[in-house]
């Protein structure tokens, strides 16, 4: 298999709730055939219970230092530890009305299923 020569082998993806993130980064993964990480994946254990802490800095450090990897997600309190070892950051700035219309949407449609990534509310509420 011949070795990904990019320059971006570590990319985070960031921005608003709504705007984007999970599917830009899954399409990028796709692309580049490079392993995707949600940053929800690791947070949330089911619809209501969130890793400890720990358990989730372990996990991310785990996954950071990896040759590879597209992040999505913001999660502040280790934006500036993710950066250290990204080598690019996209950053969604879409218009509030815009995100606020796909938050609505998303519910709207998924409000029976089950969240692959944790809490169905979690794009209603602030824990990004």
């Amino acid at each position: 298999m011949e070795e990904n020569k990019s320059i971006a082998n570590r990319i985070m993806v960031i921005g608003c709730p709504g705007a984007g993130k999970s599917t830009l980064s899954a399409q990028i993964a796709q692309i580049r055939n490079i392993p995707l990480v949600h940053l929800d994946s690791i947070q949330w254990i089911d619809d209501n219970t969130t890793a400890p802490q720990a358990t989730f800095d372990a996990k991310l450090k785990e996954e950071i230092q990896k040759k590879e990897w597209i992040m999505d997600g913001n999660y502040a309190r280790t934006l500036a530890l993710r950066m250290e070892c990204a080598d690019m950051v996209i950053w969604l700035d879409f218009p509030r009305s815009i995100c606020c219309y796909r938050i609505l949407k998303r519910y709207v449609k998924n409000k029976r299923k089950k969240n692959p990534h944790g809490n169905l509310n979690c794009a209603l509420s602030s824990r990004q």
